[in-house]
């Protein structure tokens, strides 16, 4: 099996001319700072405040800030800046406090019981023309605010994320990507210049304003950190400017259609992967996404898109091909019964091949799913998925709730000995629900890898696949739980079962390269057991040995944050904390950590933004 990555490009994809904006520009406050001492004249939200319940707890219901004592809410610029400045000036918050975009962080790093302070933009979410080309959004906005304002006010698109409720903030620069990515490239492509709110090594706080074509190397430095580098990090944007964004297309075809897991043996399944390998690998601008959900939902959804104008080919035989590759390998197909559900799109259910206007298309694919508990993982791939890879993929999407107390038994959480009681609840009676696990296969490359390795601080620019990994549960007790048992301990129980499974798989899956997907690994040569290269050797401040050219795997998606990677690396390789986290981010960043490095040096001294995977100084 031909098992080669031919790094993809878009050539064969023709941008239309940009049409004229006609819209009025903005006039543009320059922003200053307010003198030292000044107390924030934001709106603030306190523990007293009927809002403040609703405000402390973000898309995933497993995060809660529920110590916080104030919630800031700029309107602008300079409110940011006094909002900072109030919280740097306060010792307690300096060391305690969050950014919150739209809520959706992975991790806790904007909702925990520590946090003493928020700063949420998102009351900054207007979107405008800057004039001379470029289109200005504020950070407070949301993917759907953005698509919707550019769409109609300007007749351009971003290639972003569907997901409607997603903060501009974190989406933007972690690498924002979307269904049309294989067509336009990713969010950061089209990125020139940002408003970044900074504090020096006097903490003195300030706006930047950084534009392309700067010559002030420090500037261009940490411009390029925000193309990728993520939130959270180096200040708090305020504002993106993009230049030279694609006319939106005028229609779509969108279909959905599922494979059966009834009668689905291992081998079919990793059959299936093949023929997903040998259509996303083509080198055409549509969209794929294969949705592989637990057994006990009964089927693994498809979607297709494809955007195009009326005299665009639209790639309706590419999906033929699909089904007949699926029909000839006697993979069974059926009507899709469940809402597809993840990022970065969640649809309900769709069954024939609709052609529709692109706005439409947009619409219809336009969820983040409920507020609900749970994890997230992810995985570049260059390659088509290796035999051991897909075996422990399709290992743990079959698990019963047998295997799964087998699972608990053998990895107990000693912490908490009364988890026996529902393992042994767990051999009989299926009280967790994996209906909503999921390893999710996007489609990848084309106009993205038309892009350097390091023109962003995104690497991955070869890579044909993006993966993630996901489980989602509810806090609430099924029916068969006795009563006897505690509604709160059986939610505790839930979550640990869910990481404990998803963490499992993950390092199971890339057992191979170290228990994560390791793009600098290589195979022993020397007889030893290990044989590689020590990931956390990788220093955060000198590159690293070129990447292994026939690599698989290459690292992970920043704004898929999952903490848990550094107690895997900490584990497999017995080195600290601090050795764990650059390793980690070598993971997300590979050798543009080094520079990102400097960026964070540069522009944020005293380490004022951090969090558990910030960018060290």
């Amino acid at each position: 099996m031909e098992q080669t990555c031919v790094k993809q490009t878009s050539n064969t994809v023709t941008p239309e001319p940009q049409p004229e904006v006609q819209a009025p520009q903005a006039n543009e406050p320059v922003p200053q700072p307010e003198p030292e001492g000044t107390e924030c004249k934001c709106l603030k939200v306190k523990p007293e405040s009927k809002q403040y319940v609703g405000m402390i707890q973000g898309f995933d219901q497993r995060f809660e800030a529920n110590n916080c004592e104030v919630i800031f809410l700029p309107t602008n610029t300079n409110e940011v800046i006094q909002a900072i400045t109030e919280i740097i000036n306060n010792p307690d918050y300096k060391e305690h406090f969050s950014i919150k975009g739209g809520g959706h962080c992975y991790e806790n790093y904007v909702f925990n019981k520590d946090i003493r302070a928020i700063i949420d933009v998102s009351l900054m979410d207007k979107v405008f023309d800057a004039g001379g080309r470029l289109f200005a959004a504020e950070s407070g906005g949301t993917n759907w605010s953005l698509l919707k304002e550019l769409y109609r006010k300007f007749g351009v698109v971003i290639p972003g994320g569907s997901c409607y409720s997603v903060g501009l903030g974190g989406h933007i620069c972690g690498g924002g990507y979307g269904l049309l990515s294989r067509k336009f490239g990713l969010t950061i492509d089209y990125l020139s210049g940002v408003d970044i709110v900074c504090v020096d090594s006097a903490n003195k706080v300030a706006c930047k304003k950084l534009r392309k074509g700067s010559t002030v190397e420090e500037d261009q430095d940490l411009l390029w950190a925000c193309k990728g580098g993520g939130g959270g990090n180096y200040g708090i944007i305020t504002c993106y400017y993009f230049e030279n964004l694609p006319p939106a297309p005028q229609n779509a075809y969108l279909v959905t259609v599922s494979i059966d897991w009834n009668g689905l043996t291992l081998q079919k399944f990793q059959t299936l992967l093949d023929i997903l390998w040998d259509i996303v690998s083509i080198n055409e601008p549509f969209f794929a996404i294969l949705h592989i959900m637990h057994i006990s939902a009964g089927e693994i959804p498809f979607l297709f898109q494809s955007a195009f104008d009326k005299t665009e080919y639209f790639y309706e035989n590419t999906y033929s091909r699909f089904i007949a590759a699926l029909n000839t390998a006697n993979i069974g197909l059926k009507e899709s019964t469940i809402p597809i559900i993840g990022h970065p799109s969640s649809t309900g259910i769709l069954n024939i091949a609709q052609q529709l206007t692109w706005f439409e298309a947009a619409q219809t694919l336009n969820s983040s799913g409920p507020n609900q508990c749970g994890k997230y993982k992810s995985a570049y791939m260059r390659k088509r998925f290796p035999p051991h890879q897909s075996e422990m993929i399709y290992k743990y999407l079959t698990m019963t709730p047998s295997d799964l107390a087998d699972l608990g038994r053998k990895f107990p959480d000693d912490s908490n000995p009364d988890y026996s009681q529902f393992i042994n609840d767990l051999s009989v009676n299926p009280i967790i629900n994996m209906k909503q696990s999921i390893v999710q296969v996007d489609s990848y490359g084309v106009a993205v890898n038309d892009v350097g390795t390091t023109d962003t601080a995104i690497p991955q620019r070869d890579s044909v696949m993006k993966l993630q990994y996901q489980t989602y549960w509810k806090r609430s007790p099924p029916p068969s739980l006795e009563k006897t048992k505690p509604i709160d301990r059986y939610n505790r129980f839930q979550d640990w079962m869910h990481l404990l499974w998803i963490n499992q798989m993950f390092k199971d899956v890339y057992s191979e390269t170290g228990g994560v997907p390791d793009p600098y690994y290589t195979p022993a040569t020397s007889g030893e057991a290990d044989g590689a290269t020590p990931l956390y050797l990788h220093s955060c401040t000198n590159p690293s040995p070129s990447l292994p050219s026939d690599r698989t795997v290459d690292g992970c998606y920043y704004n898929y944050i999952d903490d848990e990677m550094m107690s895997t690396i900490q584990h497999h390789y017995g080195v600290d904390r601090k050795e764990a986290r650059n390793a980690v981010l070598r993971l997300y960043f590979e050798n543009n950590l080094v520079r990102l490095v400097k960026a964070k040096k540069q522009s944020d001294p005293n380490d004022i933004f951090k969090h558990g995977l910030s960018i060290p100084t």
